[in-house]
């Protein structure tokens, strides 16, 4: 137990000079040292904001890559709808000429009929 309370007093002293000692180190640490650190920090800072712009710069490149890429793939489903949109419109203009067709020709079918019953009625008049 009394080498326990040595082992603690100890390590409190020597925590408490390592301080002191680091303390006095960094006191009598010259300038210059402190300036050359300080420039190491503002260049490795530097460094991170060039990295952090240049993936910044690759994000909007991949965009606009994309937006390029897709352009064909566009084009040619702006040309298909075009195709379909003819298409539909000449189909269905073709069946609104059929009905007209149909609905004239009855018409005709129908004055004829008329005209040879009026033959007809004329003839068994006569």
């Amino acid at each position: 137990m009394l080498s326990r309370k040595i082992n603690n007093l100890i390590l409190l002293v020597s925590i408490a000079l390592g301080a002191t000692l680091t303390v006095s180190f960094a006191e009598e640490e010259p300038l210059s040292t402190l300036a050359e650190s300080r420039e190491q920090l503002e260049l490795a800072k530097l460094r991170h904001e060039i990295i952090k712009l240049e993936i910044e710069n690759k994000k909007l490149r991949n965009e606009w890559d994309t937006i390029v890429g897709l352009a064909p793939f566009l084009t040619s489903l702006v040309a298909l709808l075009g195709v379909f949109i003819t298409l539909w419109k000449h189909l269905s203009e073709q069946s609104r000429q059929r009905d007209l067709d149909r609905k004239n020709i009855e018409e005709i079918e129908l004055r004829l009929l008329a005209d040879r019953r009026a033959y007809q009625n004329d003839g068994a008049d006569a």
